[in-house]
């Protein structure tokens, strides 16, 4: 891991800790109401959200190098020998490359 990467991550884990202690200081009711749930989602993934970007990390994929080898077929006919009036017999074979 590099510095800059690792400054990010504490940095961002700290910002998402300071939104949860603020979030739970200012949620904190003296009675249950219903009327801030609206308030209390988006806050949710908000948070989520934050703690979401400092867990992930990226994902990479193997290059692709070349082209994809697909062999190249055809049938052919082939002489298999010739009967009693002197006419050849055929036999049909696939050949790949």
């Amino acid at each position: 891991m590099t510095i800059n990467r690792t400054i990010r991550n504490t940095a961002i884990a700290g910002f998402a800790a300071l939104a949860m202690i603020a979030t739970g200081s200012v949620a904190a009711p003296s009675q249950a109401q219903a009327g801030n749930l609206g308030a209390a989602i988006v806050g949710g993934v908000f948070v989520g959200g934050l703690l979401a970007a400092a867990a992930s990390r990226p994902v990479y994929a193997a290059p692709a190098y070349g082209t994809v080898y697909t062999p190249t077929c055809w049938t052919t006919r082939e002489i298999v020998g010739y009967d009693y009036y002197n006419r050849a017999i055929y036999n049909n074979v696939q050949r790949c490359r």
